[in-house]
């Protein structure tokens, strides 16, 4: 399940909104965690096909991590 704009899971949607109307995010950090959540759901798809949001596991979020590592994002990123 890749995020394409105006297609975003619900809860993937509840979540940008509020980090936008209740934390009053920037909108430079919006898009940063909406393009990370892109980039996450295409790891998804590509890795181990369509996912559900509830059967997201934290094993799928290492694993992403482990691969954002190889490719020489540093930690902070």
């Amino acid at each position: 399940m890749s995020i394409s704009p105006g297609t975003r899971p619900e809860p993937v949607q509840q979540f940008l909104n509020y980090l936008k109307f209740e934390k009053r995010y920037s909108y430079h950090t919006l898009v940063s965690y909406e393009t990370d959540l892109r980039d996450f759901f295409t790891f998804l798809q590509q890795q181990f096909g369509e996912t559900a949001v509830a059967g997201i596991t934290a094993s799928f979020v290492r694993s992403w991590l482990a691969r954002l590592k190889d490719d020489g994002q540093s930690a902070k990123s």
